[in-house]
């Protein structure tokens, strides 16, 4: 049998194990990154839409130049993309998740022959929330033209 003795001295020494394993408060700020796990949706609806249209996002970063012809330049970051295809007005969504302060660039992949489609707002920065603003609409930008003439002379 033990001895009341040795067993306190047990339970000392366990306590002060214990409490030596755990970490003391410090006044210090810690470099601490604290990541999301929260994933937003993008989605937007279609308009206009005579056919089949591919759409692909891809991770990108402003950069503080503009193009000649006013626009802001980008530099793609990520090679990850995704893709959505669309067949039809009405809604679309791409099936992946992005983290807020990702800054997403959506564009045309493929559209119907004779036909230039165009996203509006395709640049998005997710901050904490779903966005669902993109809209998607094509126009017709070939022509065929028939027909006879009459009245031209060959020279």
């Amino acid at each position: 049998m033990m001895q009341p003795f040795s067993f306190y001295r047990l339970v000392v020494i366990c306590l002060v194990t214990l409490l030596s394993a755990c970490g003391g408060g410090s006044d210090e700020p810690q470099d601490t990154i604290v990541l999301s796990d929260e994933f937003y949706s993008l989605s937007g609806s279609a308009n206009v839409l005579p056919g089949p249209v591919t759409l692909s996002s891809k991770y990108v970063e402003e950069l503080n130049d503009t193009l000649s012809n006013g626009e802001l330049a980008f530099v793609t970051v990520a090679e990850d993309q995704a893709e959505v295809f669309v067949e039809s007005e009405g809604l679309f969504r791409f099936s992946k998740g992005y983290q807020s302060g990702e800054k997403v660039l959506v564009e045309v992949s493929s559209a119907p022959e004779n036909y230039a489609c165009f996203v509006d707002n395709p640049l998005v920065t997710f901050v904490n929330e779903n966005v669902s603003d993109l809209l998607l609409s094509c126009q017709r930008d070939a022509f065929s033209v028939s027909g006879t003439v009459l009245g031209l002379r060959a020279i």
